[in-house]
């Protein structure tokens, strides 16, 4: 559950790094460099405090 939620935020910020990071700002084109692996950023979750109840 710990690495569902890690690879969800991963994928948030990644994409949001990306879409920084594009040079041409056109919505109507498919992008093709978001569906990348997440590993490219293994982010800490340490600054998500999720109580482990289960």
């Amino acid at each position: 559950m710990i690495s569902l939620i890690s690879s969800i935020s991963n994928y948030i910020v990644y994409s949001k790094i990306i879409e920084y990071s594009l040079p041409i700002p056109d919505s109507r084109f498919p992008i093709p460099y978001y569906p990348l692996p997440i590993t490219h950023y293994p982010l800490p979750i340490t600054h998500y405090p999720l109580p482990i109840t289960r």
